[in-house]
């Protein structure tokens, strides 16, 4: 699994009831890290324009986006206009996705 070495720039983004927490890795080192607090998942948009003004490393280019946690879909649905295209986006929901064989 790539999640278990990962290397390049990636985002680390723990999704929680009403809060995010976002990490930044840059070749596999840790770079930045913040956490957003909201209401709804639709309200991210703002939070993350505000938060981004004095967290620049939020308008990086991410190689890949790992989301976990609770309701990881609806954040990302809010925050996707944010990343890069090109970035892939890795949902931890299960061990074989982060490289566990039980």
């Amino acid at each position: 699994s790539a999640f278990a070495k990962p290397g390049g720039s990636f985002l680390m983004i723990g999704c929680h009831e009403n809060v995010i927490s976002v990490t930044s890795f840059l070749l596999g080192k840790f770079r930045a890290a913040t956490y957003i607090t909201f209401d709804q998942p639709e309200d991210l948009p703002y939070h993350w324009l505000q938060q981004a003004k004095n967290s620049s490393w939020l308008k990086g280019l991410h190689e890949t986006i790992y989301l976990f946690g609770h309701q990881p879909h609806e954040i990302e649905q809010s925050l996707q206009g944010f990343w890069d295209d090109s970035a892939e986006i890795t949902k931890l929901n299960s061990l074989e996705t982060i490289g566990v064989h039980a």
